[in-house]
């Protein structure tokens, strides 16, 4: 960060910069971490036009909510934010499924309708004319990674589950979601959530965030644990809950992908849980 910029956040924040970290930035972005005099913390972001826009509008527009850090300032122009800082808290032991209660009733259940032309990111071009459709882009563009484990029929068995399951006038309505919201986002202490960080916004049904978030950690993913998250989803939005291997399955295969991808020390127990709960294996 240059000497100018320090003096325009100083002047914003009317404290002086004692201290600035940079840190990791898992979409492309730029990340500092700035401790006041007062020793406040914000989070100064700057990136792309287009994931800076796209993180400002979800923030503005669930500025009400618990949970997410608060704008203390932005510039679309200069493509950059400043947000409050969330203090990383991750408990090791925790029950997952008391924190999706916690992220279902206190914050997707809150989901606002978005007015948008398509489906998908609002920081790329991966998109769709139907929620299915960003689906499937999404699911042709994850195989890349996993090629070696699945074969192009097993691709294709996909494509046409996501045809089957939401190709439904149920998933036709545009909510604007989260669209990162796994466990890696998330803050939570003693069974409680706490903080969520890190939007990389999507237009799409709230069920995304819900199968991203249930996936997206190994632990805890038994039928009887996917039943009650689908079922606390339901209560919001209704959905079929009949198809609740279809919506694992789904979610299993893009997530194996991320795995491999970023995660690989997990990729034997999804493969496992690829084999106990996937669809095609039943």
């Amino acid at each position: 960060m240059n000497l100018q910029k320090r003096r325009e956040l100083e002047q914003i924040l009317k404290q002086k910069i004692v201290e600035i970290e940079n840190l990791p930035g898992g979409s492309g972005d730029s990340i500092s971490l700035l401790t006041l005099n007062n020793k406040t913390k914000y989070i100064f972001k700057t990136g792309s036009k287009d994931s800076i826009d796209s993180q400002i509008k979800f923030h503005k527009q669930y500025s009400d909510l618990p949970y997410l850090p608060k704008l203390a300032n932005y510039d679309p122009n200069y493509s950059e934010l400043l947000i409050t800082y969330i203090s990383p808290e991750k408990s090791e032991d925790y029950d997952k499924i008391s924190i999706i209660t916690y992220l279902v009733e206190d914050f997707l259940s809150f989901y606002k309708i978005a007015d948008a032309n398509k489906f998908g990111f609002l920081s790329t071009f991966l998109n769709g004319d139907s929620f299915a459709d960003f689906l499937i882009n999404q699911t042709n563009e994850a195989y890349f990674y996993i090629q070696d484990i699945f074969s192009r029929e097993e691709l294709r068995k996909i494509i046409n589950l996501i045809r089957e399951v939401y190709d439904d006038p149920v998933f036709n309505q545009k909510y604007l979601l989260h669209g990162d919201l796994g466990f890696h986002n998330l803050f939570y202490s003693e069974n409680k959530l706490i903080g969520i960080i890190d939007p990389d916004p999507i237009i799409g049904h709230p069920i995304y965030d819900l199968m991203f978030a249930y996936s997206s950690s190994p632990r805890q993913i038994t039928p009887e644990s996917l039943e009650e998250c689908l079922s606390l989803l339901n209560n919001y939005f209704p959905i079929k809950l009949e198809k609740n291997y279809e919506y694992l399955t789904i979610a299993l295969f893009k997530r194996i992908s991320s795995c491999k991808k970023h995660h690989p020390d997990d990729l034997t127990d999804y493969l496992s849980l690829w084999k106990k709960m996937s669809i095609f294996n039943k």
